[in-house]
């Protein structure tokens, strides 16, 4: 059998025209090297690729899916699905991730969000759905689930893919920061033994870009780390040179990859399955998983969510 290399990217950075460059010269490698990835996209990029009509074709080339309306944009989901009732914070994620979103006040402004990405990619169908920070409450996974959500990239579970509650939950990136591994050259040491060994055991392997990474020194969203800001700024720029080097370097390993798949060890393609596996809750340790899910929210805004624990219990019913 072989084993399958999914690529991912989420394309987030809404602010700047450096990350639409990069998302450019990522996908003219990709296509040098005849291969498809997964993109996904938030619901302001939606709106601001409209502009861009070549990038949305050849993003047309590639699986679509949707990385939440607002991604940072504050009340962000961890808070926002942060209350006692359920069903509450369920009703609110169905209406923000289907509408446009102020990016500076955070007010719901008509239609957006999910809708916004099903306008600009008429033809896909949008059933792939990873969460900013991987922070996906269950409310929240419900609501996607009602917009047409059959596979989740968010939780950190299983290795493997498995099905739960009509989901199939694809495992998590096995590097954290890819773009630095690019920079740093891991990819040409320790990383490069990870990846093969994921690469031969296991049935999928997953490796996540953001592609504003290779143009930007930090994060995009940095501004909204102590809130809401008051004028939409962009992330300093990384070096020229920097940013030549990563995508060189991006482009080796997409050469690697390919001869593996001439090799017939490897399949790279986004095609996504539903999994005959179904989760036993059983194993689940919850603990872990309260504390992985607000790792982002604690570290990069300074938020400890309050209601996840109880959310897990009664989605997972553990």
């Amino acid at each position: 059998m072989k084993h399958q290399l999914l690529l991912t990217f989420d394309v987030e950075d809404f602010i700047s025209t450096r990350s639409i460059d990069a998302l450019s010269s990522i996908l003219g490698l990709l296509d040098g090297c005849s291969m498809r990835a997964l993109f996904f996209i938030t619901g302001h990029m939606a709106e601001k690729l409209c502009s861009f009509e070549e990038v949305v074709d050849s993003l047309g080339e590639h699986e679509i899916g949707f990385h939440s309306s607002a991604h940072s944009v504050h009340p962000a989901v961890f808070e926002y699905c942060d209350v006692e009732e359920y069903e509450n914070a369920y009703s609110v994620s169905l209406e923000r991730e289907t509408s446009h979103i102020n990016p500076l006040s955070g007010a719901v402004e008509g239609r957006g969000g999910l809708q916004a990405l099903k306008d600009l990619f008429p033809s896909k169908s949008i059933v792939a759905y990873r969460a900013p920070g991987y922070c996906c409450p269950p409310p929240h996974l419900d609501a996607m689930r009602r917009l047409g959500i059959e596979y989740d990239f968010s939780w950190d579970i299983s290795l493997a893919p498995f099905s739960y509650r009509g989901v199939t939950f694809y495992p998590r990136p096995i590097f954290g920061d890819c773009e630095e591994a690019l920079l740093t050259g891991e990819f040409q040491a320790a990383n490069w033994a990870k990846l093969l060994r994921s690469l031969f055991r296991e049935e999928v392997t997953v490796l996540n870009f953001h592609p504003h990474r290779f143009v930007d020194e930090d994060y995009w969203d940095g501004i909204y780390h102590r809130g809401n800001p008051k004028e939409l700024t962009e992330a300093l720029p990384r070096n020229s040179s920097q940013t030549r080097r990563m995508m060189s370097k991006f482009e080796a390993l997409l050469r690697r990859m390919s001869r593996l798949q001439k090799l017939g060890v490897i399949e790279v393609s986004p095609r996504l399955m539903r999994s005959k596996t179904n989760l036993n809750t059983s194993r689940l340790d919850a603990d872990r998983l309260v504390d992985d899910y607000s790792f982002w929210p604690k570290a990069f805004f300074g938020y400890s969510p309050k209601y996840i624990s109880a959310q897990l219990s009664q989605f997972f019913e553990v």
